[in-house]
């Protein structure tokens, strides 16, 4: 991003944006740590057998960007019942 500095300036000046605070490698976390986040966060009603809900995935984004400090992260082995069918199951986690 650094090489496209003036082009980031032009568009940001027409439409504002903050800039992408990113992690290199990129941050990568289980679904079990990020239940765990956001149960040691206060919200103890997520199911951590089940899939998040759009306002429950925000919440981590923030959570992971104070945390991390990054936007951009990987949320990685969802249980079972929270994936479509034709994904391949984790061979060590039966959930």
């Amino acid at each position: 991003l650094a090489k496209m500095t003036k082009e980031l300036e032009t568009v940001n000046s027409q439409y504002p944006f903050e800039p992408l605070e990113y992690l290199r490698p990129s941050l990568r976390l289980t679904f079990e740590e990020g239940v765990k986040m956001l149960h040691d966060a206060g919200f103890t009603d997520v199911d951590p057998l089940d899939d998040l809900s759009t306002e429950t995935e925000r919440t981590l984004g923030k959570l992971v960007k104070d945390k991390y400090k990054t936007d951009f992260y990987i949320l990685h082995r969802y249980p079972l019942n929270a994936r479509p069918f034709y994904t391949m199951p984790a061979p060590d986690n039966k959930d």
